[in-house]
């Protein structure tokens, strides 16, 4: 399941990134001043996210070591995209106030990988 909804996340950035002039045309002016304002480095901290999010995920499943500094790097990439959202930019004024809901459960869920992976380790489930 957490293997899941790290590829629903990629498929979601790369949809973002791969969105077409023409598609965000269509989008309310205040969302597209968002788009554009979002500096590079909080792109790049959601890939990171996602990612490292999904080979952690594999590397659970394989019962692999690696797998908690490799979820330890997507929750980091999660905090540094939420970072710019909550205190930099104006997002959640923009997307209204249910766009709290799916960052919060993104965040929710990634702590919670990490501490089971970190668990898992603990516990000698991982090689």
């Amino acid at each position: 399941m957490a293997l899941l909804w790290n590829l629903l996340g990629l498929f979601a950035i790369m949809a973002q990134m791969l969105m077409s002039q023409e598609a965000i045309d269509q989008l309310p002016q205040a969302q597209q001043d968002l788009m554009e304002s979002t500096p590079k480095w909080v792109n790049l901290a959601a890939v990171t996210a996602v990612v490292f999010g999904v080979v952690g995920c594999v590397g659970m499943l394989l019962r692999k070591r690696w797998s908690i500094p490799t979820l330890g790097l997507s929750l980091a990439g999660v905090l540094a995209q939420q970072s710019w959202m909550h205190l930099m930019s104006d997002t959640f004024e923009v997307m209204g106030p249910s766009s709290w809901i799916l960052p919060t459960l993104v965040l929710v869920i990634s702590m919670g990988l990490l501490g089971l992976s970190i668990l898992a380790g603990r516990r000698n489930w991982l090689t």
